[in-house]
């Protein structure tokens, strides 16, 4: 039987190797939104840390106050640009998987019509070797054996 061999197989491997790429690039844009998420949650921890703390020195200077509120102050400004940013890279992250979306569906549909080809070659082989079968035996039929000759 006769192995397969995809026409197309050099398009395929390029377009797996596209879908590979938009995968990284999904990757790395996935990870620099956890990365902003996790700085949100270590600012809103240490705004709540800032907060007991400032309450529970309540019979502190009123410079430690002052500085407190400052502090507070910063780090809500902080909070804001980290959300901005976090919602620019949510943006450039969904753009990057629509890509990938669309590199995945490009090697798909060349993944599918590749099998389809090779089933039908092997099927179409298995056809061939079971007509030559078939041959053969009714070749050797007509001819008859020494046997068959004699009675």
């Amino acid at each position: 039987m006769k192995k397969y061999r995809f026409d197309l197989e050099r398009v395929l491997r390029l377009r797996r190797h596209r879908e590979l790429d938009w995968e990284l690039k999904l990757a790395v844009a996935a990870g620099r939104c956890v990365a902003l998420q996790k700085d949100l949650i270590e600012l809103e921890d240490e705004r709540g840390k800032t907060l007991a703390t400032r309450f529970a020195l309540a019979g502190g200077s009123t410079d430690y106050l002052f500085r407190s509120e400052l502090y507070l102050r910063r780090l809500a400004q902080t909070n804001e640009r980290t959300r901005r940013l976090l919602s620019q890279r949510e943006q450039e992250r969904d753009e990057v998987r629509d890509q990938y979306l669309l590199a995945s569906r490009d090697r798909k549909v060349l993944d599918r019509l590749k099998e389809k080809r090779e089933a039908q070659h092997y099927r179409e082989e298995l056809l061939n070797e079971i007509s030559e079968s078939d041959d053969l035996t009714s070749a050797r039929g007509s001819r008859g054996t020494g046997d068959e000759a004699g009675r």
